[in-house]
């Protein structure tokens, strides 16, 4: 339901922190990043054909694979999260476990609860207020949209087809 770039946001910040990837520490190598529907792996789409020390060394990493001259370190998801990236699939972000949405505000590097002492007041990004159902969020997202939400609506837009593996290795 919001205007966020919701496939490069979600599988960025949301996906990336399950694997205990942090999108900073690899946005030098990182083009995009894929999730298979079964919600299981995920597919990062790299610059170049050599694969960061710091993604191959990563418990999660299974291998690479190739196509069209494209790289893609793929990692697969540990049991502890496995509901989670179902979830994340399935676009119920707000029923993320409590341990999930933990690691995505500590590993993500977005503002959450952040204080500013010049205006004098906490600031949260709008894809983690989304996370949280901030209700601040939730209000102002529909006064710009024009309606009235349900209590169980997410705040966040499901994945769209192009950010499944599937749509690019058909």
């Amino acid at each position: 339901m919001s205007e966020l770039n919701k496939n490069s946001s979600i599988l960025k910040y949301f996906v990336l922190s399950l694997f205990d990837i942090s999108y900073e520490t690899i946005k030098e190598e990182y083009v995009n990043a894929y999730i298979n529907k079964e919600g299981t792996s995920v597919f990062i789409q790299l610059k170049d054909t050599l694969v960061p020390i710091h993604i191959t060394h990563n418990c999660y990493f299974s291998g690479v694979f190739e196509k069209e001259g494209i790289t893609y370190a793929v990692l697969q998801l540990s049991e502890i999260y496995i509901k989670d990236l179902k979830l994340i699939v399935k676009g119920k972000y707000s029923q993320l476990s409590d341990l999930a949405k933990s690691k995505i505000v500590q590993l993500s590097g977005l503002d959450y609860k952040r204080y500013d002492p010049i205006k004098r007041v906490k600031f949260t990004s709008p894809i983690i207020a989304g996370l949280f159902k901030n209700p601040v969020y939730r209000q102002g997202l529909e006064e710009r949209l024009g309606v009235i939400l349900s209590d169980k609506a997410e705040l966040i837009d499901k994945l769209t087809k192009e950010a499944f593996i599937e749509s690019i290795i058909q």
